[in-house]
């Protein structure tokens, strides 16, 4: 007896070992990988544009003596991103490769060189400018009771102003006599604090399907429309846009509980007097929007 009870257990010992064998889960790491490898080739495609979009924009701005201040940081941000974004893509086109897939694709390419900043010169004493807006009438103030506490022009003619509740705008100096740009953090104190375009700043440009006075920072969202670096010739059609994006940002601040929205609109010339196209930028308060306005 004592035989054949050895002999059962030893059966048994081999059955659990056998089934053990068979149900254990794999250890392969193809099993746990986390790539989605079906969709990379599209994403790199996505990058490789995205980079190729901000060396055109860098060399076209580049070409004519670098940017300003506000541009060079909104490229190097841009340029972060970019290549934050194509290196997490070569991680995953590696692991795909080392499982045999995607064998032909190649790496995507992050954006490349860096917005020069404005050429120097040796400094010389320059006559006192009273009108930050040589060329246009001067500047528009903002109406009291407008919440604005600090409202000043820098040396380079950059605007400069800041509300009550926190919010401010930088309104770039003109460039060439034109337009070059804002940024800030729209607050829902600044709603509603603007002006409308006024017929007396005429930009370089306004003509034939550029017929709408464009402002950067719209009144809505507390721009001045008599302040000539405030505004810029656009097409109907690119002002609807614009102004889509604008409604968003009004909206958001709303619900916002004293929030406030990172909001840059840049202007990129080319041959024409006017844009070629306007850059709107809209993060906080629950917006993540980049929009490419085609002036057309």
């Amino acid at each position: 007896m004592v035989g054949v009870r050895r002999l059962v257990v030893a059966v048994a010992i081999a059955v659990l070992a056998v089934v053990g064998a068979v149900v254990a889960p794999s250890a392969s790491p193809v099993a746990h990988a986390a790539t989605n490898c079906s969709t990379l080739p599209s994403r790199i495609a996505a990058t490789n544009a995205d980079a190729r979009n901000y060396n055109a924009q860098v060399a076209a701005l580049n070409a004519r003596g670098g940017g300003t201040p506000g541009q060079v940081a909104y490229y190097r941000s841009w340029k972060a991103r970019g290549n934050a974004h194509q290196g997490a893509l070569r991680a995953e086109l590696a692991r795909c490769q080392s499982q045999g897939q995607l064998t032909g694709i190649r790496p995507p390419s992050g954006p490349g060189t860096t917005v020069a900043p404005p050429r120097t010169t040796p400094p010389r004493p320059a006559p006192r400018q009273t009108n930050p807006t040589p060329g246009f009438a001067p500047p528009q103030n903002y109406a009291r009771g407008a919440g604005v506490v600090s409202d000043r022009t820098t040396a380079g003619g950059t605007r400069e102003v800041r509300f009550r509740d926190g919010g401010t705008v930088s309104v770039w100096g003109l460039r060439g006599g034109r337009s070059s740009g804002i940024t800030g953090y729209v607050s829902i104190g600044m709603r509603d604090r603007g002006t409308a375009p006024v017929r007396q700043i005429t930009p370089r440009g306004l003509a034939g399907k550029y017929s709408v006075r464009g402002q950067l920072l719209a009144n809505r969202l507390g721009g001045l429309g008599g302040d000539a670096r405030n505004i810029v010739p656009i097409t109907p059609r690119a002002n609807a846009q614009k102004a889509a994006v604008e409604g968003q940002v009004y909206r958001a601040l709303q619900t916002c509980r004293g929030g406030k929205v990172n909001y840059t609109v840049l202007p990129v010339y080319g041959r024409s007097a006017a844009p070629e196209r306007l850059i709107v930028r809209a993060t906080g308060c629950g917006l993540d929007v980049q929009r490419m306005i085609p002036n057309v």
